[in-house]
């Protein structure tokens, strides 16, 4: 899962609208989240909280195989007028947004201007930035990070890692063995990283069609340059705000952007690969050259990725199966090192994805393939209708007290139309007592006239036919063919959603997960399971999962090569297992928090 820090500063993207994953540092982010998920090391906790929405604070405990933590803080500035950065709760937020899922591009587009504001012909908006800072020990590493929109196309991010002192490690590690003895952890004052700084400037540009990336490390005087090029995107995309709207074209759904200035259908570059998929490429490179080791380095790669399915064709359908399979291929090659990888993932159902990858070196002709697949489990349906009979029953009982309010007022209304009615005729000349009622009284007075919702023209609408002997014999008012009164509301239906689904995580499985249910709606997700194996023999397991009020991880790497296997057997032990942990997440906001100490003093009462 992300951890909290990694949330916050994605949050902070999405609200000043700014798109990482268009670089072409995650050319290959869809399939690593597949193959490549970090598993648990050891057990560890990790607890953080926001007193208010710009504030943040993260700690974080390894307590196996031995002791360490970190101590971090998070600052974002962002607009008055933006959204507010909440990031919710581990009890709440949808687990989608937390875990390193396979996800579906959305097509690149230039970043928006921010609205400037002026005043007195002075411009007053202030500029969004974020600040984090963070401490480890007991190695007193700090860590630092700043990132800011400098324009509407350009972000400046800048890193520092710092590490103390050889004898500030020194006199700490005296200290601890005055203290624990002989049991003391190993000597930090060795470690190499002592007494080191490290800063990294990176200058990211975005126009939707091209992304470039400008980075320089102090360290080692690492210069590096990274470019994407995304084929299809009209230069003209920065004032474009993307619709989704299902375009029919050989039967497979397409992807139409309207701009503002106009509707354009930009189609260059989307080709049809394998069975008929419509889809989008991109191309890029990087480049780095070290001026303090004399060496230098360069990568190639390129994409395809299939056009983001529209929510309007997602909600047609019963099936499990998608129109379009969310699809994406990539390929990178790096020529000094001669290795090459390609890598194929896709989305078989709504919850179940596939991904394999292939790494070949044409020096040494070494080779290596990986297979993994990722599952998301979903509340069993016997387990999610009673979530919603709770509240549906409310509101038919609610209901049918309106319609019984209805019903008599509208009996009220007839029965003093009969008394006017009544007491009209006893008024007019006997020649007019065999004129029709209906001759006398208001139209509004007419459409209540128990002789009219009783004949057969209204029989007919209810599909009775002809019963004039019963009509004459039970004159009742017919409340079907009778609207109620304009005092009295239709009632409102709820919604056929779990009341434990919150809207975030109702919308996102919908939207990434594929088709709703036949039933219309989509089974809240519970958790999700990881695996991959490699040729090499190393099998990797995770879940990740929410128990109670926090995320949980639990990862277990083993090696199950036939060498591994074979030199456990001549060892008298068969433990293919490597390792194993288990991280436990909990954060919250101040409201949050308030409300959940409401909730515990509720129950102690």
């Amino acid at each position: 899962m992300h951890d909290f820090t990694s949330h916050v500063l994605q949050r902070y993207w999405e609200v000043v609208g700014w798109n990482p994953y268009n670089s072409y540092l995650h050319l290959t982010s869809t399939s690593s989240a597949v193959l490549d998920f970090p598993l648990p090391s050891g057990l560890n906790f990790a607890i953080s909280a926001s007193p208010s929405p710009p504030f943040f604070t993260t700690y974080r405990l390894r307590a196996l195989p031995q002791l360490e933590g970190s101590l971090g803080y998070i600052f974002a500035s962002t607009d008055e007028e933006a959204p507010a950065l909440d990031v919710g709760s581990s009890r709440t937020i949808s687990i989608k947004r937390m875990a390193h899922r396979f996800r579906v591009l959305d097509a690149p587009r230039a970043p928006t201007a921010k609205e400037e504001i002026w005043q007195g012909g002075v411009r007053v908006d202030t500029r969004d930035y974020l600040l984090y800072g963070s401490m480890h020990v007991p190695s007193a590493r700090v860590d630092a990070l700043y990132t800011t929109r400098i324009s509407p196309e350009m972000t400046f991010l800048l890193t520092g890692r710092s590490y103390p002192s050889r004898t500030f490690l020194q006199s700490s590690e005296k200290a601890a063995q005055a203290i624990a003895g002989d049991a003391a952890q190993a000597s930090l004052s060795r470690d190499k990283t002592a007494g080191r700084m490290n800063v990294q400037l990176m200058l990211q540009r975005d126009t939707g069609k091209w992304f470039t990336e400008y980075s320089y490390s102090a360290f080692d005087a690492l210069w590096g340059f990274r470019v994407l090029h995304n084929f299809g995107t009209s230069s003209s995309s920065a004032s474009i705000s993307e619709s989704s709207m299902p375009s029919e074209s050989n039967g497979l759904h397409t992807e139409a952007v309207v701009s503002k200035r106009g509707v354009e259908d930009d189609r260059e570059g989307e080709s049809g690969v394998g069975g008929g998929l419509k889809g989008r490429f991109s191309a890029g490179a990087e480049m780095f050259f070290s001026a303090r080791e004399k060496s230098a380095g360069i990568s190639t790669g390129v994409r395809f990725t299939t056009l983001p399915e529209p929510p309007a064709s997602q909600a047609n359908g019963g099936s499990d199966q998608v129109p379009q399979p969310p699809t994406t291929l990539t390929a990178t090659l790096n020529p000094m090192m001669g290795h090459l990888s390609t890598a194929y993932a896709a989305r078989m159902t709504r919850d179940i994805v596939a991904c394999s990858r292939y790494d070949f070196n044409v020096y040494s002709y070494d080779s290596e393939l990986t297979v993994g697949f990722e599952y998301w489990l979903r509340a069993a349906r016997q387990a999610h209708q009673p979530a919603t009979a709770s509240p549906l029953t409310n509101s038919m009982s609610e209901t049918a007290q309106r319609i019984k309010q209805a019903a008599s007022d509208v009996i009220g209304s007839v029965s003093d139309s009969v008394k006017a009615v009544n007491s009209s005729r006893e008024d007019l000349p006997a020649e007019q007592h065999r004129t029709r009622p209906d001759k006398v009284l208001s139209p509004n007075t007419r459409d209540l006239s128990l002789r009219e919702s009783a004949g057969p023209q209204s029989d007919r609408g209810l599909g009775t036919g002809h019963l004039p002997s019963l009509q004459k014999e039970r004159p009742q008012p017919n409340l079907r063919e009778h609207e109620p009164p304009t005092s009295v509301s239709s009632p409102t239906w709820p919604s056929p959603v779990s009341s434990e689904m919150t809207t975030e995580e109702s919308s996102s499985s919908t939207r990434d997960a594929g088709l709703p249910t036949k039933s219309g709606t989509v089974a809240p997700l519970l958790a999700l399971i990881k695996a991959r194996i490699s040729t090499s023999g190393v099998l990797s397991l995770l879940w990740e999962g929410r128990m109670r009020n926090t995320l949980l991880s639990f990862g277990i790497r083993a090696d199950v090569s036939p060498s591994a296997l074979a030199s456990n057997e001549s060892r008298n032990h068969g433990n293919a297992l490597r390792s194993i942990g288990m991280e436990i997440t909990y954060f919250a906001t101040g409201e949050e928090a308030r409300l959940e100490q409401e909730r515990r003093n509720r129950r102690q009462q």
